[in-house]
């Protein structure tokens, strides 16, 4: 998909953390190419990845609760990514969260999101073909958000029409007023079109990449996604068929905060049959569509971050994740250098946790 365009890369040169979990105050130098952190369980490395990540959509992907990422005893932290030419910088404290780039403040975090282009792979990954649907809506609009912020105002908008809607709803009796659920059904419809749209037209970019990449890849596996709707006729008509019995249940029962996506191996849906291996090359291969995706739209190779990659996976699909990773710059936690060959090593920059503890006194 991107061989036609002329390509540039997000390239990342520099991390400062300050009180951001065991972080007190590091600063991390990185290589263009690939970045590899090394350390023991709970040395901190995954929270490098996690600031990275913070820094491009201002939420960890480990947790909702942004205090958490605070180090403990401290009331504040920040997070400053630099790029070749900006510089992406997360501070929090009790009087919120502030986001910028190049020192100047953006109003809403909407304007941030996505501005530093990443695509993460972590074991927390592996929730989407297990977890419920709510976690797959997420993910899949948070990777439409990275491309398109007008999604984001769709959400948001339809989540707000919703909860008045339902609120409605609840409060429903012989004077209920059904003239004011047709103007919130009406303009739910309308947020929830374009919803649906960008999903759909999510999905059809993501099938395209996955087809190309399982047709050049060795392991002889095929990966689609489908987004499943609760609604076989068009929604709208749907939500108004339906409104007698969303009156009796005080709830909406039909729409987009309802749909599920779908995870494929060979046909197969991924939850029912696939091995922990399988699953996590599943993916693996769905974020390398993504970049893919990223690459055309945004006209830039994103940074590919890389968490716990190589569990559960055999020695010719760790390979091929090395193979496919030396294109682009990418940062891959490790608790060793254990499977990396030496080729791979000799373009990698290390980053070793466990020498700075050594060197601290630890």
């Amino acid at each position: 998909m991107s061989e036609h365009i002329k390509l540039n890369k997000t390239i990342i040169q520099n991390i400062s953390l300050v009180n951001f979990r065991k972080h007190k105050q590091k600063e991390f130098k990185t290589s263009e190419g690939i970045n590899i952190i090394i350390g023991r369980n709970a040395s901190g490395k995954t929270s490098i990845l996690e600031a990275i990540y913070l820094a491009s959509l201002t939420k960890s992907y480990k947790t909702n609760n942004d205090a958490e990422l605070i180090s403990y005893g401290e009331v504040f932290l920040s997070v400053d990514v630099k790029t070749v030419n900006r510089s992406f910088l997360i501070t929090l404290s009790d009087s919120g969260k502030t986001a910028s780039i190049n020192r100047l403040p953006k109003e809403k975090m909407s304007d941030f999101v996505g501005e530093l282009n990443i695509v993460m792979f972590s074991p927390e990954d592996l929730f989407l073909i297990n977890a419920g649907p709510a976690e797959r809506r997420r993910f899949i609009d948070v990777e439409i958000a990275k491309y398109d912020k007008l999604h984001i105002v769709a959400l948001n908008n339809y989540k707000k029409i919703l909860r008045q809607r339902n609120e409605l709803l609840k409060g429903a009796d012989i004077r209920f007023d059904r003239s004011y659920l047709k103007v919130l059904s009406e303009t739910l419809t309308e947020q929830g079109q374009k919803i649906n749209q960008n999903r759909s037209k999510f999905c059809k970019l993501l099938n395209e990449e996955l087809k190309k990449i399982s047709e050049q890849r060795p392991v002889e596996e095929f990966y689609q996604v489908k987004v499943k709707q609760n609604y076989s006729e068009a929604w709208e008509d749907v939500l108004r068929i339906k409104e007698n019995s969303d009156i009796i249940l005080h709830n909406t029962g039909y729409g987009p905060h309802r749909d599920d996506l779908v995870i494929y191996i060979n046909n197969k849906e991924a939850k029912s049959f696939a091995s922990i291996g399988q699953q996590k090359t599943c993916l693996l291969t769905i974020k390398r569509a993504i970049i893919e995706i990223l690459t055309v739209i945004k006209k830039e190779k994103p940074v590919f971050l890389l968490d716990d990659v190589f569990s559960e996976l055999d020695k010719e699909r760790q390979k091929m994740i090395i193979e496919e990773t030396s294109e682009m710059q990418a940062f891959i936690t490790a608790t060793n250098l254990d499977g990396f060959t030496s080729e791979y090593l000799n373009n990698a920059n290390i980053i070793d946790l466990n020498k700075e503890e050594k060197q601290n006194g630890k």
